[in-house]
C-alpha cells in the first residue's frame, strides 16, 4: 500500500516536471517564431534568438545551416565534423527530425561524442538547426557483474551456472548525453 502511494507520488512529480519542460519549450519556440519578421531571412534573425533556442532544449551548442553557410553558438563540433554530420543528414530518405545520444557511434568517423537533435528547415536546400549536448559520464548499477559463469564439461559442451553473487556492480558509460527535448 505504501509502495503504491510512493510510486504514484513519484510519477506525479515526474509528470509535473515533464509538463513544465514542455511548456517552457513551447513558450521559447513561440518567442523564436515571433522574432523572425515577415520577409526576414532566418539566418539574419538567428543571432537574436540563439540563447532562447539553446535554452529551449537545454543545449550546450546550436548551429544554423542555411544554404551551405554555418552560424554557430556555444559548444559545437568542428567545421569538418559539422560537414560530415550534414552530409549524413542529407543522405536520409526524407528530411525529418533526427536525434542521436552519441554522435561518435551514430555517424562513422566522428570523434565528437554527445547528443544532437537536427530539425530540418527546408526539404529542398537541406537547411537545418542542430542542437548539441555535451557527453556525460553515467554510472549504471547492476545486480551482479554481467559475466557469465560458463564451465566446459568435456565433449558434452558447456554448463551455464548462476552467478555467485548479486553484489552491486557499477558500469561506467561515456560519450552519451541525456536526450534533447
Amino acid at each position: 500500500m505504501v509502495s503504491n502511494l510512493f510510486a504514484a507520488q513519484m510519477f506525479s512529480l515526474a509528470e509535473s516536471r515533464r509538463r513544465e519542460r514542455l511548456q517552457l519549450r513551447d513558450e521559447l519556440l513561440s518567442q523564436i517564431s515571433r522574432m523572425i519578421l515577415p520577409g526576414q531571412r532566418v539566418e539574419d534573425a538567428f543571432s537574436s534568438f540563439l540563447g532562447i533556442a539553446a535554452r529551449a532544449l537545454e543545449a550546450h551548442g546550436i548551429v544554423l545551416s542555411v544554404g551551405g553557410r554555418l552560424q554557430k553558438s556555444g559548444h559545437t563540433p568542428s567545421d569538418t565534423e559539422l560537414e560530415a554530420i550534414l552530409a549524413h543528414l542529407t543522405t536520409q530518405s526524407a528530411p525529418a527530425v533526427y536525434h542521436a545520444s552519441d554522435l561518435s557511434k551514430a555517424i562513422p568517423g566522428l570523434s565528437h561524442g554527445g547528443g544532437m537533435l537536427a530539425t530540418p528547415l527546408s526539404s529542398l536546400n537541406h537547411d537545418f538547426i542542430l542542437w548539441f549536448r555535451d557527453p556525460v559520464q553515467r554510472l549504471i548499477r547492476w545486480a551482479g557483474k554481467p559475466e557469465q559463469n560458463i564451465t566446459p564439461i568435456g565433449s558434452a559442451g558447456y554448463r551455464l551456472s548462476p552467478r555467485d553473487s548479486f553484489e552491486a556492480w557499477l558500469e561506467v558509460v561515456n560519450g552519451d548525453s541525456p536526450p534533447l527535448g
